[in-house]
């Protein structure tokens, strides 16, 4: 009986970190689908689409100025924290911080530079969007570093809450007040992001461990630059592949199209955030599992984290179709009629849910170039898949182009974690487990991960 009770006991711990790296992230999605419901809904067809072109741009770029050091940050601070030396973890984190603050004021002055001509934005929504550019860039490595040093309660709580619920609030009463515009709109994320990241970082400076960050690193660096490097490609490679088709649809077709697939891909993003949001706990703890060489508890953990993912996506998912019709609506009559496209985006992204957390295994464990590589020709498959379905078939077209690539590339990096790191992150785990590493492979692979 007391077997029994302990192991219920520790069952349950395992599950609480999933569930409520879960809820976060599940708000978030919620946050983020009543944003747009409320600018849609205030704002002209034709402007909310360019603003749904510009979000995603800005999204794009915003990962590319982040310079991979908010992955970087979440491998190097397991690795050299599970070695006992936090001097270097310490130091690896300010140089993350060093390299992000000139990515966003680089990426901002750049923009700034454009001009209006170029961008085809006036004066004042172009300085809003270089504002949104810098701090949503400043956000992600705050986001990416508080996970793993103050924990990833701290983290996504205000990653995904505290700038949305501002802007939201923000929106209503200017929505009340007489409108909304693309550039009020940027200004008001923007201020949003800055209590957030200034959270963050109070958390942080308390959970730093008592170390001397003095330590002489320069042998690291080169590392370090090899190391953000591949995840910077990675990163960017993916950015594009999300956020690249609803700039492709306002391209080739027009920026309504591209607000109705906008849309839709809010909404079916709620499975990805999800699978996010776990991912953002896994990385508070997996790195340091791997490198210390306890792969079976990671899987463990992987199994707990899949058992929540299930428990959430499947009713999400049976809602969208019973009720996608209705839940567009919310956004304006009009949206109703891309059912179609959102049940499209939705059943790919549940697939690529129930893949679990592949990309962040790989990522985290040493195979950071191979992925970056398998990503780009994905992403580049995809995208011209959709364009070219795009201008045959619209929203609807862009959106198979999405689902024929991403669901099976999702299952073939689920392969690939199980044969090369011997954990499954996917839904798989539940039924068939990987086998136990052999020593000799184990020892191997950790090797090879150290050495990347």
């Amino acid at each position: 009986m007391a077997a029994s009770l302990s192991t219920v006991a520790i069952a349950r711990r395992a599950l609480a970190g999933p569930a409520v790296a879960l809820g976060l992230r599940g708000s978030g999605a919620l946050l983020n689908i009543a944003t747009f419901t409320l600018a849609a809904r205030v704002m002209a067809p034709d402007e909310f689409g360019r603003l749904a072109m510009w979000f995603s741009a800005l999204s794009f770029l915003a990962v590319a100025a982040v310079n991979g050091q908010d992955t970087f940050i979440a491998r190097s601070w397991g690795e050299y924290c599970g070695r006992g030396d936090p001097a270097t973890a310490i130091a690896a984190w300010r140089s993350g911080w060093r390299m992000t603050l000139v990515g966003a004021a680089v990426a901002a002055a750049a923009l700034l530079g454009l001009g209006g001509s170029l961008t085809g934005l006036p004066d004042g929504t172009l300085r809003a969007a270089a504002a949104f550019l810098f701090m949503q860039t400043a956000l992600h490595y705050s986001s990416g570093s508080s996970r793993v040093i103050a924990g990833f309660l701290v983290s996504e709580s205000n990653r995904e809450a505290t700038w949305r619920v501002i802007l939201i609030l923000a929106l209503g009463a200017c929505a009340l007040a007489g409108g909304v515009t693309a550039a009020g709109f940027f200004w008001l994320a923007a201020a949003g992001m800055a209590p957030a990241i200034l959270l963050q970082l109070i958390a942080v400076r308390r959970a730093l461990p008592a170390a001397s960050s003095n330590r002489a690193v320069a042998e690291e660096r080169g590392l370090w630059r090899a190391r953000a490097g591949a995840m910077w490609a990675s990163a960017v490679i993916e950015a594009a592949g999300q956020h690249a088709d609803v700039m492709l649809i306002g391209f080739v077709a027009s920026p309504v199209v591209a607000g109705d697939y906008f849309v839709a891909a809010r909404i079916a993003n709620i499975f990805l955030m999800l699978v996010s949001g776990l991912g953002a706990y896994v990385a508070a703890h997996g790195a340091n599992l791997y490198f210390s060489g306890r792969v079976a508890e990671l899987q463990n953990m992987f199994r707990a984290v899949v058992a929540a993912a299930v428990a959430l996506a499947a009713p999400a998912y049976l809602m969208i179709l019973l009720f996608g019709d209705a839940i567009l609506s919310l956004f304006g009559e009009r949206f109703a009629a891309i059912y179609p496209t959102l049940v499209v985006l939705a059943s790919a992204a549940f697939v690529v849910a129930m893949c679990g957390l592949a990309p962040g295994v790989l990522l985290l464990t040493g195979l950071e170039a191979l992925y970056s590589r398998i990503v780009a020709a994905a992403t580049a498959a995809r995208i011209a898949l959709s364009a070219m379905l795009a201008i045959a078939f619209g929203a609807t077209g862009a959106a198979c182009g999405w689902a024929f690539v991403a669901a099976p590339v999702a299952v073939a990096l689920v392969v690939l974690c199980r044969r090369r790191r011997g954990v499954d992150p996917s839904v798989y785990c539940l039924i068939s487990p990987p086998g136990p590493l052999a020593g000799e492979m184990r020892e191997s692979s950790l090797s090879r991960a150290s050495a990347n």
